[in-house]
């Protein structure tokens, strides 16, 4: 018996039952949702959330002029939401075939957020093994990618002919993927490379650092061009005379083309340059322009070229060196090893560059801008034969500078 005053000692426990494992996580903080439902809604909302995006540009339009027909807005609309999705849109008379990257980029950002938020509504068991996970990340990408894609398939046929439809719902579904695989992967956190040998598992961190410098180096090739052609940026705008809103609207045009705009650059400093058209190319050491949309941006371009062009060429050399470096690091390869797993590193950036760039060719109009964008094939061994090197070259330095170091350090140790 206890006395009065005497702390209790006794202890409560409780037994759960063997067939009742216990969750890996804490239920969401979210509203708490079914997975399934939570993928198939959220995904619908990240629909949904484009097509607002696409229509603000007509809407913004139709504010600035009050004559433009309503119809004209919608139509407009849809058109570009189609343009997002890689479908050739017809806009104000003119055939664009060059993808707004920027909304693309939003729309599988949005698909990808979509398909986190469905996985941190799953709780799985504390004995669910990879397999269970792998299964359950598959099931949250189908419903994700089939909602987007569905919305596509209803919405594509009314907006747009049947040739516009069919790769709009191409592109609807790839968008869709590319966002969803990893927003599921990142909400289950798996690891794709876990059962990869340690050098394999090393090449995304070598991709991202090489794929990195080199839009590093395209943006900063673009931000030199936009300086030193402030003037006839300035210039092209102003003849265009357009008021406050329609300078927001041109303003936001231009930055829904802001990620095609780095590709191209980043195919300039590659070497491989940007065609304008059937007559028009800007490359290191030769420019032939021939006709240019009416777009301020486009004010940018070279008229002429240098010796200094060559000097851009240098971008990927770096790229090919850090991804060979990044690749080699913390590992301990023979000279063999480091010298091909750096070359792997640097051709899979280049590799992976070069076709982002594709998807940033395209029309803006028919026969003079036909044509536009990164050349190819010249990119495609432009951008994997020389990072290769570079990789490679990266990856025996980084070697022959940790050797020198343990030589040192022997030799220390020895004195």
């Amino acid at each position: 018996m206890r006395t009065p005053g005497e702390p209790s000692t006794d202890v409560s426990l409780t037994v759960a039952r063997a067939d009742e494992a216990a969750p890996t996580r804490p239920r969401p903080r979210w509203t708490y949702l079914p997975w399934p439902v939570a993928a198939l809604v959220w995904t619908l909302a990240a629909a949904a959330a484009i097509w607002v995006i696409s229509a603000a540009l007509p809407v913004a339009a139709w504010i600035a002029a009050a004559r433009t027909p309503a119809l004209a807005v919608v139509d407009a609309s849809g058109q570009i939401w189609l343009a997002t999705h890689g479908a050739p849109a017809q806009l104000g008379g003119v055939s664009v075939g060059l993808t707004p990257l920027g909304i693309t980029l939003l729309a599988a950002a949005a698909c990808g957020a979509a398909a986190r938020h469905a996985a941190d509504q799953m709780v799985l068991p504390a004995d669910a093994g990879p397999r269970a996970r792998w299964r359950a990340a598959a099931g949250i990408v189908g419903i994700s990618v089939a909602a987007y894609t569905v919305a596509a398939v209803i919405a594509a046929p009314i907006v747009g002919t049947s040739e516009q439809a069919v790769p709009a719902v191409m592109g609807a579904f790839l968008v869709s993927a590319l966002g969803a695989v990893p927003g599921a992967i990142l909400g289950l956190d798996l690891d794709p490379w876990q059962a990869a040998p340690a050098w394999l598992a090393r090449l995304p961190r070598a991709l991202g650092a090489g794929a990195g410098t080199l839009a590093a180096g395209s943006v900063l090739a673009l931000l030199v061009a936009l300086v030193s052609h402030g003037a006839q940026i300035q210039q092209l705008q102003d003849s265009l005379g357009v008021d406050g809103v329609g300078v927001a609207v041109l303003v936001a045009v231009q930055l829904a083309y802001a990620p095609t705009a780095v590709l191209w650059a980043g195919s300039f400093v590659l070497g491989a340059g940007v065609t304008l058209g059937p007559d028009g190319l800007v490359a290191p050491g030769q420019v032939t322009i021939g006709t240019l949309p009416a777009i301020p941006v486009f004010g940018a371009v070279p008229t002429t070229s240098g010796p200094q062009d060559w000097a851009w060429l240098a971008v990927g050399v770096v790229a090919g060196l850090t991804a060979g470096a990044v690749m080699v690091r913390r590992t301990r390869p023979t000279l063999l090893e480091a010298a091909w797993r750096g070359a792997l590193a640097g051709f899979v950036a280049g590799a992976v560059w070069a076709l982002a760039s594709w998807f940033a060719t395209g029309d803006l109009g028919s026969r003079a801008l036909a044509g536009l964008g990164p050349r190819f094939p010249e990119l495609w061994w432009l951008s994997t034969v020389p990072l290769a090197v570079a990789g490679a070259c990266g990856g025996l330095a980084v070697l022959g500078w940790r050797r020198t170091r343990a030589a040192r350090e022997r030799d220390q140790q020895a004195g």
